[in-house]
Order: C-alpha cells, then structure tokens, then sequence
C-alpha cells in the first residue's frame, strides 16, 4: 500500500504496525512519524509510535508519545491505559509516577464502565 500511497498517513501506520510486531522498532517509528508528519493531531498514531518506542527502548520517548495521545483524546480508554501503564511499570524510575499512573488507569477504567478486564489489571 505504501508504495502505491507513500504520502497516506494510514497505509503507512499499516506498514508501522506490521513492522513493530516484527519487532523492527526503529522501521516502525520511521513510519509512524512519517504519517504523524500528515496527521499530527491523531492519537493513535502517537500511541503506536509510543509502542515503538518502548519496544526499542527510548522510555522518555514513548512517554511523551502516550502523553500527547491522552492530551488529543482524554476520553479515549486505550489511550489512558497505556499511560497509566507506563507510568507503574517503565523499568527506569524516574519514568514512573504512581498517583499519574493511578489516575490514568482508573479514567480507563471509568470509562469501559470497568467492563474491559484488560484495563482492569
């Protein structure tokens, strides 16, 4: 898809997607900042990146990608999830920040009526 659309924001985070579960992380963020460069208000391009990040490893980064996410859509559970997430469980300390990551993950849970058990751990 990408070679027929280079310029399409969501045939390149197809591409981001399919290389990140091959664990080509760097190839991944290549894309995604390449469609965020097209789409820099979306947040699910800032949540994938932030995933490819974290698997390479760059935790600031991948912070400041999940925090952009939850800024562009406060109401969105995956997003606050994820946050929260990295906020209780990046291996570096100084990344971790308990009473964020609680709020975070109780607003994802609020806001599946804490029906979603993926949200709820």
């Amino acid at each position: 898809l990408v070679r027929e659309n280079p310029d399409d924001p969501a045939a390149l985070a197809q591409r981001a997607q399919a290389r990140y579960k091959r664990a080509e992380y760097p190839a991944a963020v290549a894309d995604y900042t390449a469609a965020l460069r097209r789409q820099p208000g979306d947040p699910h391009l800032h949540l994938g990146r932030g995933f490819a990040y974290q698997g390479a490893g760059a935790w600031h980064k991948a912070t400041r990608d999940y925090t952009r996410a939850a800024e562009l859509a406060p109401d969105d559970a995956q997003v606050q999830n994820c946050l929260g997430w990295v906020k209780s469980t990046c291996p570096y300390p100084h990344y971790r920040d308990a009473a964020a990551a609680l709020k975070h993950a109780q607003r994802a849970c609020e806001l599946t009526n804490w029906l979603d058990p993926e949200y709820v751990d």
